[in-house]
């Protein structure tokens, strides 16, 4: 960028600007500012604004470097998305580039061709680029304005969408950057499965069933506590759903269907990510059918048999309680096979809980301040100043992450000196009137230490609930301690 001043950059890359054929732009690059008419009387405005390293990336793991191409185009492209989602058409854009000073002169003016290819080819032949701003800076930013109108029209807002409504894609699907991805040498199973159904939505029958070799009841991903939040589970899912588009009725798809089936009704926890993508593949594998309607019977226990038939691929009965051990009895009553869940919960006795450990565990000990000693927090004086030392340690043999460490304390204690937001060992503690919630990352092997203020404040016998560290995304990773009844009392000797 220093080889050129800013008036010789520009008129390097005004030739490349799409000036478009807008009848909106009375007057564009050259002077102060733009003008644009509004045919309608009203302008409907968006703006974007992109950031190196927060929204895209000069080079990726892979080893693939982002072009200006490819800046420029996504810049065009989000924002001429917020025109459309409006209902109105785009009539001119300005366009507010930082760059740092090493950044090439080619670099600019492949991002004005991207700028501009994105405009013609998705549909905006009459939106022109009226303007702009070019600056420098120590990051790579770049901000869009866009201005469009509605032509007499009402606007399409989100609080309109309603059950039932058809989403459509606007365009042609990018086989550009489809074609990019699928050249990866880093592609994941799951990766290429959902790549696999963009193909055959895109009418790319044959390229879709060349990445379908991966075996999907052979998927084994490692549960990541972070990131993309992924599992064997969410995979096979994404599996079925390709399978779906791409071989329906299929004996392959039948068999993950089954296997997913399998784990959704075994007693295993299910994070949210899975449950739903495993959801949304069983419904589109039963939206696939016959469409007969579905029909069963079921009985519990010694009660009638209840006949239940419906149209829904999918259904929920709830159960009466009943005393004992009653059995459930579920049948097809077409002979198609039915995947059934039963979901019981509930919780311990006041009392009854255990301490338990998997994977990480958690212990507490409750220390006096003034004089400083250890101290059993089953009959307290009132007014005593303790503190509650938690240590937490992982056992799982791998770095843990998202970790949430629950400590609520009886209504009779108040929690003081403890200060929240993130701190030392933790990124973030949230601190309530009767509980306090730590976030934080444990290496493996690790331990750590946590420490929160109390008081002894009010007479009276309360329970002091379990201590409770567990992983956010995998609550087979999780520890707690016992929880007891406690005592508040004034200071003196026990009658």
């Amino acid at each position: 960028m220093a080889e050129l001043s800013e008036s010789e950059l520009l008129a390097r890359i005004f030739p490349r600007l799409h000036g478009g054929d807008s009848t909106a732009l009375l007057l564009g690059p050259g002077d102060d500012a733009a003008i644009v008419a509004a045919p309608d009387g009203r302008a409907v405005v968006s703006i974007d604004t992109q950031v190196v390293d927060q929204d895209f990336r000069l080079e990726w793991n892979n080893g693939y470097r982002t072009t200006g191409y490819d800046v420029g185009w996504k810049a065009a492209a989000q924002n001429l998305s917020d025109i459309n989602a409006m209902g109105a058409r785009a009539t001119s854009l300005v366009v507010s580039l930082t760059m740092p000073p090493e950044t090439r002169v080619a670099w600019v003016e492949d991002f004005a061709d991207g700028l501009s290819a994105a405009i013609r080819e998705l549909g905006a032949p009459d939106c022109a680029v009226a303007g702009g701003d070019l600056g420098r800076g120590r990051e790579l930013a770049v901000s869009v304005a866009i201005l469009g109108t509605l032509d007499g029209r009402s606007a399409v807002l989100r609080s309109g969408a309603r059950p039932g409504d058809t989403l459509a894609l606007a365009g042609k699907p990018a086989l550009g950057a489809m074609n990019r991805l699928k050249a990866s040498s880093s592609l994941t199973d799951g990766a290429k499965w959902r790549l696999a159904a963009a193909y055959q939505l895109a009418g790319q029958p044959d390229v879709a069933k060349q990445l379908m070799g991966v075996d999907p009841i052979r998927v084994l991903t490692d549960r990541e506590l972070g990131g993309t939040y992924g599992s064997t589970l969410r995979d096979q899912a994404m599996a079925l759903e390709a399978l779906v588009l791409i071989e329906p009725g299929s004996k392959r798809a039948d068999e993950v269907a089954r296997k997913i089936s399998e784990r959704l009704t075994d007693k295993r926890w299910l994070s949210t990510q899975e449950t739903a993508f495993a959801l949304v593949a069983m419904a589109r594998y039963a939206g696939a059918g016959t469409g007969d309607p579905l029909s069963l019977t079921w009985r519990l226990g010694a009660d009638p048999a209840q006949d239940v038939r419906s149209d829904k691929p999918m259904l929920s009965i709830p159960l009466p309680v009943i005393d004992g051990t009653p059995e459930l009895k579920v049948k097809s009553s077409t002979g198609a096979p039915l995947y059934a869940r039963l979901v019981t919960r509930g919780l311990p006795r006041l009392g009854e809980e255990e301490a338990a450990a998997s994977g990480i565990t958690v212990t507490v000990e409750y220390v006096q301040t003034e004089p400083y000693q250890q101290l059993g927090v089953v009959d307290l004086d009132q007014g005593v100043d303790f503190k509650a030392i938690v240590k937490v340690k992982n056992n799982r043999g791998k770095k843990l992450e998202e970790l949430a460490l629950t400590q609520v304390v009886p209504s009779g204690w108040e929690i003081h000196g403890t200060a929240p937001g993130p701190g030392d060992g933790y990124e973030y503690r949230d601190v309530r009137d009767d509980r306090v919630l730590t976030y934080f990352d444990l290496d493996k092997g690790a331990e750590r230490t946590f420490t929160v203020g109390l008081n002894a404040s009010y007479k009276g016998r309360y329970y002091l609930p379990p201590i409770i560290v567990e992983a956010m995304y995998d609550a087979e990773i999780n520890g707690r301690t016992k929880g007891e009844w406690v005592q508040v009392a004034e200071p003196g000797p026990r009658g």
